[in-house]
């Protein structure tokens, strides 16, 4: 029996997950998302600030977009202070390219 409800719970689980892919799979236009998308959201700690994926989007803006400034929003000075680290540079106004 115990057994039994391990299985069933784990079935219920994937097909919440397989549901929950399925309900962020596609944005308000009807085009799906990557795989690779999902599974960065499933896998995603909401507790904490992944500071390499925001020095990684912070470049790829800072390499794609024209020149200009980049604001984010850090929960703290540790966010702030890895991010800043993360990205090599001292911070401040004109710290960028």
């Amino acid at each position: 029996e115990g057994k039994a409800r391990g299985f069933a719970r784990d079935a219920l689980r994937q097909a919440a997950a397989a549901a929950a892919r399925e309900a962020v799979a596609r944005d308000e236009d009807g085009e799906s998302w990557s795989e690779h998308v999902l599974r960065s959201l499933e896998t995603m700690d909401e507790e904490k600030v992944n500071i390499d994926a925001m020095a990684a989007l912070v470049s790829h803006l800072d390499t794609t977009r024209p020149e200009g400034a980049i604001l984010v929003f850090m929960p703290g000075t540790r966010e702030i202070s890895a991010l800043v680290a993360a990205l090599g540079g001292e911070g401040g106004e004109g710290g960028g390219k």
